[in-house]
């Protein structure tokens, strides 16, 4: 499993995603819609298909252990949001 450390949008172009663990005020600004305005596609679960895994803090060991196997990539929502140039804040 490969973790992405970089804060560019070039790597969510045209993948398919899944987001699990998110905390609610970052639900609420949408990833879904922003990773769609770049070409991407955002799923439910993870399958062959499925590029990353972007996780946030609970983000279950089940899903991480499925991406490990699947050779999924895993980028943190924090990365995701400095992509999007999303400001995040402490709450």
């Amino acid at each position: 499993m490969s973790i992405r450390n970089e804060c560019t949008r070039e790597w969510m172009i045209a993948a398919i995603s899944v987001m699990r663990g998110w905390k609610s005020f970052l639900r609420a600004l949408n990833p879904k819609t922003h990773s769609q305005k770049y070409g991407g596609k955002v799923t439910g679960s993870l399958s062959g298909k499925t590029k990353y895994l972007v996780a946030g803090v609970g983000c279950g060991e089940s899903k991480m252990e499925q991406a490990k196997t699947k050779g999924i990539e895993v980028t943190e929502q924090e990365l995701f949001m400095c992509s999007l140039s999303i400001p995040l804040d402490d709450r």
